[in-house]
């Protein structure tokens, strides 16, 4: 991680477990990239934060959002929105994540992060995921105001006033009807 040398570098990650990549995605998805989450750089921009999360095997890059105020600091909210889990019909940037075939809208295929556990994350409720997705669940009601990701930066010290950060974790069973438990 870099220590500051170069401030606009400050908090970058370069390894995680003594590798520049991770086994879990396709090159370039596979690439740990931006910070560990726990520090950036000052003199942030408005345009995204990148951080590497080592609980889904995936650097994460959170778009700009607007301008927020909060414990009388100002600062910057970046926000995640559907591109971040998006098929890579709607986000080209997305085909390595598909790890042979692509979930629907919504999904990331975690299985080779889990260790062949077959599992997908969304956000909380499925946010953003295919309304087809959401059809086959009980109980889902997204809603972008509880169900979303940000950070809220001040720009010049860093300084986290809120980070809001939640996903959930989905096992994939098959269910088969012609198989017999017991004779």
């Amino acid at each position: 991680m870099d220590t500051g040398a170069e401030v606009t570098q400050l908090g970058r990650l370069h390894y995680w477990n003594n590798t520049e990549k991770t086994n879990a995605f396709e090159a370039p998805c596979n690439m740990i990239n931006g910070s560990a989450g726990e520090l950036f750089h000052p003199r942030r921009q408005r345009d995204y934060v990148e951080f590497y999360s080592t609980d889904i095997c995936r650097s994460l890059r959170v778009p700009y959002k607007e301008e927020m105020s909060m414990y009388g600091l100002d600062g910057y909210r970046f926000q995640a929105d559907e591109m971040m889990f998006a098929a890579p019909e709607t986000n080209p940037d997305n085909w390595c994540y598909c790890n042979g075939e692509c979930p629907p809208a919504g999904l990331l295929n975690e299985t080779l992060c889990r260790f062949g556990v077959p599992a997908f994350v969304s956000f909380p409720h499925m946010l953003y995921a295919d309304p087809a997705v959401l059809d086959q669940t009980v109980g889902q009601e997204p809603n972008e105001t509880l169900h979303n990701f940000n950070i809220d930066l001040e720009p010049v010290g860093r300084h986290f006033p809120n980070i809001g950060y939640q996903s959930e974790v989905f096992s994939f069973a098959e269910v088969g009807y012609n198989h017999t438990l017991s004779k």
